[in-house]
């Protein structure tokens, strides 16, 4: 075992640990010492691991608008995917009716017949941060229509996206429409 540091000042982005497995092979054209030696690396990252925040974490949208939340991350990455989930908020929640059946499907969710709350659909979807960019920005469009209903809320969860990460809620709300 050959243990080495090898440092790299140009790398100044966080990227998880990397493993590499190798093999080496060792001969003489002359003797009998010949030799294969297979073995691992791992790279780990010296940079602090980013922080995920969010520039205001409740929103509100009126129908036919939308609800965005603006994300950040404290430092650069080499590249990372923050996912979200849909969690019961207190309240009457926003169901498929009030999203667009085309957002719906290009989360990968095919609409149901009847509306259903947004959480009981166990789904998850992501914002990704490529090599470098720090913000990102969660958008859910509201559908207009027109019915007379109270004040409706959605909630959304980050979940395990890297180490030692805090868990990030987001909150939207849809005033009463008459």
């Amino acid at each position: 075992m050959f243990p080495s540091d090898i440092v790299d000042d140009d790398d100044n982005v966080w990227g998880s640990a990397q493993q590499f497995a190798g093999s080496v092979s060792v001969g003489v054209v002359q003797g009998v010492v010949t030799g294969h030696y297979t073995g691992a690396l791992t790279v780990v990252d010296d940079e602090p691991v980013p922080i995920l925040s969010v520039v205001q974490s409740e929103e509100t949208a009126v129908e036919g608008g939308f609800l965005r939340w603006e994300l950040s991350l404290s430092t650069p990455t080499t590249g990372v995917y923050v996912y979200f989930t849909f969690v019961k908020p207190d309240g009457t929640e926003l169901d498929t009716a009030d999203v667009p059946k085309s957002w719906l499907n290009n989360l990968g969710i095919w609409p149901p017949s009847t509306p259903e709350p947004l959480s009981s659909l166990y789904s998850y979807f992501y914002v990704g941060f490529p090599y470098g960019v720090t913000t990102g920005t969660v958008v859910i469009p509201i559908s207009k229509d027109g019915t007379a209903e109270g004040d409706e809320t959605v909630m959304l969860q980050t979940f395990d996206f890297m180490p030692n990460y805090q868990p990030l809620t987001l909150v939207g709300t849809v005033p009463q429409h008459r």
